[in-house]
């Protein structure tokens, strides 16, 4: 499923499940919704597994789909509860499974200072004047590589890019989920692993 169509998927997603909950939290200045991952399972399973599978992406899309729901600017976070079991694992296993959606119980260490990060830019192809949205789906600032009408490279950025506020820390492992030494994930692949899921499990 191409972005754009699970863009569009979440959007109805939201509207269906979320759009007063939405509504409730930002009129309180809450910029974040919580989200049942069974209701995404039970409304569409492909999305459900995208989400488990690639969680990066499938967040953002989410994040920006609510977004354009609510027809606001800034930062929106998800946040989500009920996911499958097969999503817990210990801090151990974890090197073995990057780039997954899991879950683990832990304390938080050593927060950074909360810092800003690209989320997505607008360029225009100098050939066409057409309008290309990007996504800033990794951590480096990325400009498109090509366009439809051919040409390749040197995009012209429109404006400024949309940035969200983003912090590392380091977890260390529950002492009462295993028997031995609590084992800590440094700060380096925190983001990767289940930011969205910080505020339910620590």
């Amino acid at each position: 499923m191409e972005s754009f169509n699970m863009l569009q998927k979440y959007e109805e997603f939201l509207e269906r499940e979320y759009k007063a909950k939405l509504i409730e939290n930002i009129r309180k200045g809450n910029n974040y919704i919580e989200i049942d991952f069974r209701k995404i399972a039970q409304f569409d399973v492909e999305l459900s597994e995208r989400l488990l599978d690639d969680p990066e992406e499938s967040i953002k899309l989410i994040e920006e789909a609510a977004k354009d729901l609510m027809e606001m600017e800034g930062s929106l976070q998800a946040l989500f509860f009920n996911l499958p079991e097969s999503t817990k694992i210990p801090l151990n296993d974890i090197s073995d499974q990057l780039d997954k959606f899991l879950t683990f119980e832990g304390y938080i260490m050593k927060p950074s200072e909360i810092y800003l990060k690209a989320r997505s830019a607008k360029f225009e192809c100098p050939s066409c004047s057409n309008v290309l949205n990007v996504l800033m789906i990794g951590r480096e600032f990325k400009e498109p590589t090509n366009c439809g009408c051919g040409r390749k490279g040197k995009f012209n950025i429109i404006g400024r890019p949309k940035y969200v506020k983003f912090q590392k820390f380091d977890l260390v492992e529950a002492m009462d989920t295993v028997p031995e030494r609590p084992r800590k994930l440094t700060n380096k692949s925190i983001y990767e692993i289940g930011r969205a899921s910080c505020r339910e499990r620590v």
